[in-house]
């Protein structure tokens, strides 16, 4: 069975709320401004919450593939890729994030395909609708580059 097969992308949304309270320091300092959230701290979350409900052995079968592989926080976007196997696990981890860096979150799953021109589909025709909703945008539709996908399709291609 082909690499590509194996993987899910779920095309995500991030809703981010007011800072929570969740410890007893001076109020909000390390409280995340949503317009710099990263990729990277979506995933530091995710691999805690995966980690908490299904464990190390749920989190070891499914970390070799599950990724964020982009963020926005212009249109509030995230593309997870996930182990097809751990779909479902990985949805109800998604679900469950609650909080990054003391700010509520709430993170929806809009899409889950199985193929990068999907996947690519899927961004652009969320993020058209995503672009007239915002005040001033230029009319550019795009929200990952040709060059974004190209990429992953080679990486793909080199797991064969």
């Amino acid at each position: 069975m082909s690499t590509i097969a194996c993987v899910r992308y779920l095309l995500c949304q991030v809703e981010w709320g007011n800072p929570t309270t969740l410890s007893s320091g001076s109020g909000g300092g390390d409280c995340i401004d949503p317009s710099t959230a990263t990729a990277s701290e979506l995933f530091s979350v995710l691999r805690s919450t995966y980690q908490e409900v299904l464990g190390d052995a749920g989190w070891g079968a499914a970390a070799s593939l599950l990724s964020v592989l982009f963020y926005s926080p212009a249109s509030r976007l995230a593309v997870i890729r996930c182990p097809a196997a751990k779909e479902e696990e990985c949805r109800a981890c998604v679900s469950l994030i609650k909080v990054v860096r003391r700010r509520g979150v709430a993170v929806h799953v809009l899409k889950c395909v199985s193929t990068l021109k999907r996947l690519k589909d899927a961004l652009q025709k969320i993020s058209a609708g995503i672009v007239k909703s915002l005040k001033g945008a230029q009319g550019d539709t795009r929200v990952l580059s040709d060059e974004f996908f190209e990429r992953l399709s080679q990486e793909a291609r080199d797991a064969l």
